[in-house]
């Protein structure tokens, strides 16, 4: 039902108009709103999360971590055609961030709630 109204809001406004006042369809704001990605993006997204989890805790002790893994996740393959104005460049660097915010985030929260004890042992441990 759904696609069908959004083919007819793109065929004709004023046919959608007509046609809300004899059945219910969605609002026009829900029909326009949102839009989910493609199959394809959502595979190189997934190549992207495998390639930064295999790769992480290699470069945890290098002094550019984000530089080193960018260059990794740039050779991932692209399996969509992205458009003019896509810029591949902020997207792999805005995931980059992101996957070093959350690991850093749960890595501290995993390590603060563990007693005091097992803390100098972790420290001892990691030299």
């Amino acid at each position: 039902m759904k696609s069908l109204a959004i083919s007819i809001f793109h065929a004709s406004g004023k046919a959608y108009r007509l046609l809300s006042k004899l059945f219910i369809l969605p609002s026009k704001s829900s029909l326009c709103a949102l839009h989910a990605p493609t199959n394809c993006f959502l595979d190189y997204v997934v190549k992207m999360k495998d390639v930064f989890f295999k790769i992480f805790s290699m470069y945890t002790k290098s002094l550019t971590v984000g530089k080193d893994i960018l260059t990794l996740l740039s050779r991932v393959p692209l399996s969509f055609k992205c458009f003019d104005e896509f810029r591949l460049e902020f997207l792999q660097k805005l995931f980059l961030r992101l996957q070093i915010y959350y690991s850093l985030k749960f890595a501290n929260r995993e390590f603060s709630n563990t007693k005091k004890k097992n803390r100098k042992y972790l420290k001892v441990a990691h030299l």
